[in-house]
């Protein structure tokens, strides 16, 4: 009988452990009472040439929401199972190497109504996991009278002029949740999609 070496055994302690807990995605809403996937789409800089992608989630429980990138949780949390398992840092890269999950640059995660109701919480692991909290800004929304479909959801239009950016989302009133991706919030309904005016950045419900 073959032995497994130590990097494939770490990488199947670290898969197991991310089976485990990826329903959780580190995050403190205890009982989330509703799960929204979005395609994500954003820019760092004028010149790039083909936006970033990645996959992202909102959680949403009865008082607090939690946004952050799939696969970003992910891979942090195969991370954190191979070294509480003993492993060095090649033995992470190589779990990371073989992990279905690919590399993104969506490091931050976002929590509203955290540590209280009112206040925002922002983390960032690309920056040695910068964290702070500021008060949740509600924008002021001007709904303008436009209607679609999305997700099979009846959704209506609004815009903004909010942290510097001019929104423009759509949202359902079928879903009663004040929520949305990223930041924005504030509407009677959850925001399914959502593009800045410059298309630096947009979030499009892909599954509910």
């Amino acid at each position: 009988m073959k032995s497994i070496r130590k990097p494939t055994l770490l990488l199947v302690l670290a898969v197991w452990c991310i089976c485990g807990h990826m329903a959780h995605a580190q995050q403190p809403v205890p009982q989330t009472m509703t799960r929204i996937h979005y395609a994500v789409k954003f820019s760092l800089y004028e010149e790039q040439q083909a936006a970033n992608e990645d996959e992202a989630i909102l959680d949403i429980g009865s008082k607090v929401s939690h946004f952050y990138s799939r696969n970003s949780v992910a891979r942090e949390q195969i991370k954190d199972s191979v070294l509480a398992a003993g492993g060095s840092y090649y033995d992470v890269v190589d779990a990371l190497g073989r992990s279905v999950y690919p590399n993104t640059r969506m490091k931050y995660q976002i929590w509203k109504n955290l540590p209280s109701r009112g206040m925002l919480t922002f983390t960032d692991t690309n920056l040695k996991r910068f964290r702070y909290t500021e008060s949740l800004e509600t924008p002021q929304w001007t709904l303008a009278g436009k209607d679609s479909i999305i997700a099979d959801y009846p959704c209506q239009q609004a815009e903004t002029f909010y942290r510097g950016r001019h929104w423009t989302v759509w949202f359902t009133p079928d879903i009663p949740v004040s929520e949305g991706p990223w930041k924005l919030h504030g509407l009677p309904g959850l925001i399914l999609q959502a593009e800045d005016s410059e298309h630096w950045f947009s979030f499009a419900c892909i599954e509910i």
